[in-house]
């Protein structure tokens, strides 16, 4: 169908507006193109039906858009090689992930942007939401991801304990900053890459005698366009690239800047303990 017939195709499934001109060119249409009109009246209707449960969507915690996200991967690639002239398995894609997302979000959440799901030519796309007027918490994201991990609902994307396949995977999946290992005496598990406002982040996870840590390193960018923010007490500690130390009843946290990095670090390791395995690995 020609590009200038589908905004007047999407007023006439949507029933607004259009002239009497307009509607007869639609109609025209749909003699010349059926199944392009059946195929994009399927998929509206299908959205539509969801509307409720997308809008549900406008936040959640940085753990479960990773959970989601790694379902929708999972759905596409069963789609991936279908051919788009037939409209049933694009639907049918759709309900399996409302699905999934309507059981994830029936779980505890924190505000944390979202995304939203888009069929366009058949494709399945993933893209971030708009960018929220606050800045998440960099801290309380690492919080939540940590207890995610602990949960079993944040799982590895790429499990290795080798340094060069980490920064292969992370690079692949389009994190297109340098990622710090740090030294430390803990064993590498593997890395989840997320996406937030259209910039891939990476998450490390690493285990210590049966206990995992977590890292989670952002590139300044992301602070500088006030995508994510730090706590007030953390600031000096950028500045001045010292670390920060804390601990409450079920985590301790690492924080500092190496040069353009943000690390946040989390584990349910104690403070002091957590701390020296980085002394000892330097």
């Amino acid at each position: 169908m020609k590009t200038w017939e589908n905004d007047i195709l999407s007023g006439y499934l949507d029933n607004q507006g259009l002239t009497d001109t307009e509607k007869q060119t639609v109609e025209s249409a749909v003699h010349r193109d059926n199944s392009d009109i059946q195929i994009q009246k399927a998929v509206l209707r299908s959205v539509k039906s969801k509307t409720g449960t997308l809008r549900t969507l406008q936040t959640m915690p940085e753990s479960l858009r990773l959970s989601v996200q790694s379902a929708l991967q999972q759905e596409y690639s069963k789609v991936a090689f279908t051919s788009v002239s037939v409209p049933t398995p694009h639907i049918s894609v759709i309900d399996k992930v409302i699905q999934t997302i309507q059981e994830l979000v029936l779980k505890p959440v924190f505000v944390v942007p979202a995304f939203l799901l888009v069929i366009a030519g058949g494709y399945f796309i993933l893209q971030q939401s708009p960018a929220n007027s606050v800045a998440g918490n960099f801290h309380d994201e690492s919080f939540q991801n940590f207890d995610a991990i602990l949960a079993g609902t944040l799982k590895l994307q790429k499990a290795t304990s080798n340094y060069e396949e980490l920064d292969k995977f992370f690079s692949e999946q389009g994190v297109d900053y340098t990622i710090l290992h740090p030294n430390i005496s803990a064993t590498l598990a593997g890395g989840v890459v997320s996406v937030m406002n259209g910039k891939k982040l990476a998450h490390v996870v690493y285990t210590y005698q049966g206990k995992y840590i977590y890292v989670y390193e952002a590139p300044e960018e992301m602070f500088t366009k006030h995508v994510l923010q730090i706590p007030e007490r953390a600031v000096s500690y950028a500045e001045s690239g010292k670390w920060l130390t804390e601990s409450d009843d079920k985590h301790s946290w690492i924080f500092w800047r190496e040069k353009t990095i943000y690390c946040s670090v989390v584990s349910d390791i104690p403070k002091e303990q957590l701390f020296s395995l980085f002394i000892k690995g330097v």
